[in-house]
């Protein structure tokens, strides 16, 4: 057995265990309460607002990808991120951003050395971004000293985020930039920021929307189901081992929303698995657009290169 296999092994067991034993506990306690659900229609709008997570999240991508002097179609980006991602379900992200430099460079000429600064700087992003709305949270439920410190907590990551992290980007490339853009203007990457900075607000939105669905009274307010959504998914990235942080983020996700709103332990787990499986949902659908958009344009190049061979022929 490969190393890889081992560790793809590994990692889901752990993933697995986690959720389904988070997953037990929380149907032995809707067992026991007598849980009815209160808003279904809740749940279709928590869908659609997980449906946003990814378009946010492919655009912002492709605005970093401006910004290094590459600027994919609507519907190159549609086609391609999602199903070239699929291999981060191996233990470590890297495969799935591998994957990604490998079809960039093979469908639309996009050199390895500026795929991988892509990767690099949409994680960055990511991570910065989910670090100030956790900040921002942190800093409206304090008071005292605390408050300033987090407030300059929340600038810090922000300015580093915008500023700091393009301006390492480009030095790091310079003579790359320089050969693919002209003007290395700013706007694409602070677009993508924003888009980032969104992308969480949808994420917590949804949790608010599950949290709705479930109580009868909801206890959670966008700012709190956003830090808890955040923060849960940045946990799950850096455990790399386990696959799409499947495990760790619904428990940190359920550990976050009973400790900061009224959530019981139950009802925080019940939010988190349902979030898991709104998730999944999300992506399988726009994986349908991507591979639904693959095969007509492999459709339309298989026509055409047989209508040029018909040509020749006769």
């Amino acid at each position: 057995m490969s190393w890889r296999r081992f560790l793809f092994s590994v990692g889901l067991s752990i993933g697995l265990f986690l959720f389904l034993r988070q997953g037990w506990a929380t149907y032995e306690a809707v067992q026991r309460h007598d849980f009815r659900l209160i808003q279904p229609l809740y749940l279709l709008a928590a869908l659609a607002m997980s449906l946003l997570v990814y378009p946010l999240q492919m655009l912002a991508w492709a605005m970093i990808m401006r910004y290094l002097g590459f600027s994919p179609s609507l519907r190159q980006t549609l086609q391609g991120y999602l199903l070239s991602f699929l291999p981060r379900y191996i233990p470590g992200s890297l495969w799935g951003y591998w994957s990604r430099s490998q079809w960039l460079e093979r469908s639309c000429g996009v050199d390895y050395a500026t795929s991988i600064l892509g990767s690099i700087l949409e994680a960055s992003a990511l991570i910065l971004t989910a670090l100030s709305v956790a900040a921002v949270y942190l800093y409206t439920s304090s008071a005292g000293p605390r408050r300033f410190v987090l407030a300059g907590a929340c600038v810090g990551l922000l300015w580093v985020a915008c500023l700091v992290t393009p301006v390492l980007a480009t030095r790091l490339s310079k003579e790359r930039l320089h050969s693919h853009s002209k003007g290395h203007a700013l706007y694409p990457w602070l677009a993508a920021i924003a888009l980032h900075i969104a992308l969480w607000v949808a994420y917590g939105g949804s949790i608010l929307l599950i949290g709705n669905a479930v109580l009868s009274t909801p206890s959670v307010d966008l700012l709190q189901a956003t830090f808890s959504s955040s923060l849960s998914w940045l946990l799950g990235f850096v455990v790399i081992i386990v696959p799409t942080g499947i495990g760790v983020r619904e428990l940190t996700l359920a550990t976050l929303l009973s400790t900061h709103s009224d959530l019981l332990p139950w009802q925080a787990n019940l939010v988190a698995i349902i979030s898991r499986f709104e998730i999944i949902l999300a992506e399988l659908a726009w994986l349908v657009v991507g591979l639904g958009l693959y095969i007509s344009r492999w459709s339309r190049d298989s026509d055409q290169h047989h209508l040029f061979v018909r040509g020749r022929e006769e």
